[in-house]
């Protein structure tokens, strides 16, 4: 199983010309078996999939198909990220249990003022440290944002209290029942 971020390198208006041709190569995955889900990030920057197979060589044939890939580099990564996941899953049980022990403090997600954060930070140069690859504190702050690992909607946002409520439900890897509710909903 492997996940993969495909991020547009080029201004969002270039990658429209390769439209057609990336759906095409994205049906040609689900149409294999390859591809179980795929869909694209908000304010068009790129997309992830989730695709199923066991060997690496098809999988790193496909992605170097898609015509938005102009970084094979990304590609190996991808591969590499991957074994070193289940490196991450052999030592703490699971993914989500390594990811969500670098939950920061509530008063470090200051409403959409910032583009990475201390906690981004320190999950970055965690997972280099393991190995990993293209896995700056920007890339992982949006990834901890998408997670719900931080709630830094702004202040008034309808979605503020959406998430905060999912966040003091959920009952986080390693733990034996949900946060405590104290996550305070500012209007």
């Amino acid at each position: 199983m492997f996940i993969v971020t495909l991020k547009f390198a080029a201004q969002a208006a270039a990658a429209k010309d390769h439209l057609s041709g990336h759906q095409a190569w994205l049906q040609q995955g689900f149409d294999q078996g390859l591809c179980l889900l795929a869909g694209s990030l908000v304010e068009p920057k790129g997309g992830a999939l989730l695709l199923q197979s066991q060997d690496r060589a098809e999988v790193e044939a496909w992605l170097a198909q898609d015509p938005f890939v102009q970084h094979q580099g990304k590609i190996k990564a991808v591969i590499n990220n991957a074994r070193r996941a289940e490196e991450v899953v052999a030592e703490y049980g699971s993914l989500a249990a390594f990811i969500w022990s670098f939950e920061p403090a509530e008063d470090e997600a200051t409403p959409q003022s910032r583009s990475t954060s201390t906690a981004a930070e320190q999950l970055a140069k965690a997972l280099k440290r393991r190995g990993w690859q293209f896995v700056g504190p920007t890339t992982v702050y949006a990834f901890m944002q998408a997670m719900g690992l931080i709630n830094d909607h702004a202040l008034g946002c309808h979605s503020r209290a959406q998430v905060a409520q999912a966040r003091a439900a959920l009952i986080r890897p390693g733990r034996a029942a949900p946060a405590a509710s104290g996550e305070t909903v500012p209007a």
